[in-house]
């Protein structure tokens, strides 16, 4: 079996499901903090000072940066676009409210924060105990938790379906200073326990009816839960 380089299907454990109702557009099941922080482009404490709504159903909110937490370097401020507030699943911010923010920029450039993706005010139940957990880690030099599952996707011309397990295949996270490697079990699931921090590319031996898919870079922090779902194409 050959190692090849896997395809992505999902990121981190995270669900959206959108309802008919304008109120409530999405009840998320979102993951958590440990994979949330460390899957995030951005990370922050932020206070919203304005909220411009420049065409229907559309917010720039822009937040005053108090706290810089992990991820890309911003200034003092950062602008926050939600469109399809109130029917999408894009985060609807609340006018002078602290947030603990985990941003991501869609491919024009603009940042976005989702109801799916771990955004709560500060004062609430679930920011206080993320933040909390998140200086905990900061602090930290624990290893990380690196997890997944392959299987071939089933349906790769509408959404990602996964099918058939690809079982007792080699899985290995590679970087400068180490190799790790395991095997998938019956489930198609693999699971390294101790990773130490840092970046490493993350490798499957799919077979031979696996169609070849891009490497995968993966970021470690302390106490990180990063998930990973590597779901490849048949070949025809």
């Amino acid at each position: 079996m050959r190692m090849k380089p896997i395809f992505v299907a999902v990121v981190i454990g995270l669900a959206c499901v959108v309802h008919p109702s304008p109120v409530q557009a999405c009840d998320c099941a979102v993951g958590p903090t440990c994979a949330t922080f460390w899957s995030t482009q951005l990370a922050f404490i932020g206070k919203v000072d304005r909220i411009a709504t420049p065409g229907p159903g559309t917010e720039e909110t822009t937040l005053i940066i108090e706290e810089w937490l992990r991820g890309e370097v911003v200034k003092n401020e950062v602008t926050i676009v939600s469109t399809g507030v109130g029917v999408s699943c894009e985060y609807d911010f609340s006018p002078n409210t602290r947030y603990l923010v985990f941003a991501y920029k869609a491919p024009n450039g603009l940042w976005k924060a989702f109801l799916c993706g771990g955004t709560t005010p500060v004062d609430s139940v679930s920011g206080k105990e993320a933040i909390k957990e998140i200086r905990s880690v900061l602090r930290s030099r624990e290893p990380g938790q690196v997890s997944g599952q392959v299987a071939f996707d089933e349906d790769p011309a509408e959404r990602v379906m996964p099918g058939a397990a690809i079982t007792q295949t080699l899985v290995s996270l590679q970087n400068d200073q180490r190799t790790l490697t395991t095997r998938t079990d019956a489930r198609g699931e693999f699971r390294f326990a101790r990773v130490p921090q840092g970046s490493y590319a993350l490798s499957v031996g799919l077979p031979p009816n696996a169609a070849d898919v891009p490497p995968m870079q993966v970021v470690v922090g302390a106490k990180a839960c990063v998930q990973r779902y590597v779901f490849p194409h048949r070949r025809e």
